[in-house]
This record gives C-alpha cells, sequence and structure tokens, in this order.
C-alpha cells in the first residue's frame, strides 16, 4: 500500500480529475464525501497499481487519458496522449 493517487478539482468548471487509480474504495468515499462528479482520469502509465480501478470509477461522461505507448495496455481509455499533446 505505498501507491498514491490524487484528485483534483475545479470549482469553476465542476470538472474533476483522479491521477492514476491505485484504490476504488479511497477515491469513491473521498468523492461521495465531497460531493464531487468524477469526470477526467488521468494514468501515467500501465501499472495495475496505476490502472487497477479504471474501470470501476470510469462512469458515464468519465474520460480515461494514458501514455499512447501504453494504450493497449490501460484499462478502459479514451485518449491516448504523447508529447507535446494538450489536454
Amino acid at each position: 500500500d505505498d501507491n498514491y493517487g490524487y484528485i483534483v478539482h475545479d470549482e469553476a468548471t465542476g470538472h474533476t480529475a483522479v491521477v492514476d487509480t491505485p484504490d476504488f474504495g479511497a477515491y469513491d468515499r473521498e468523492l461521495k464525501k465531497r460531493g464531487w462528479k468524477l469526470t477526467h482520469i488521468l494514468n501515467t502509465h500501465h501499472h495495475w497499481d496505476h490502472t487497477g480501478a479504471n474501470l470501476e470509477l470510469k462512469k458515464e461522461g468519465v474520460t480515461v487519458y494514458g501514455p499512447v505507448v501504453e494504450k493497449d495496455k490501460i484499462p478502459g481509455i479514451d485518449v491516448a496522449v504523447g508529447g507535446g499533446d494538450r489536454v
């Protein structure tokens, strides 16, 4: 249990992103507690401890981003990004 994930919320737009998804339960509890709706998942790479909760967290309106070089290894990926891309 040495992996961390981060929640980033923009109050102006209501968008909420998580960086990597090591644990469904922790994110689900925190999002519900704050009343935020998840809109984006940003995966840094394909390892299970960074993408493990993608499919559980991915609901209607959630877009999963990840590295283009690992697009075939990231569960639920919608947008593959590479150097210089803007999201």
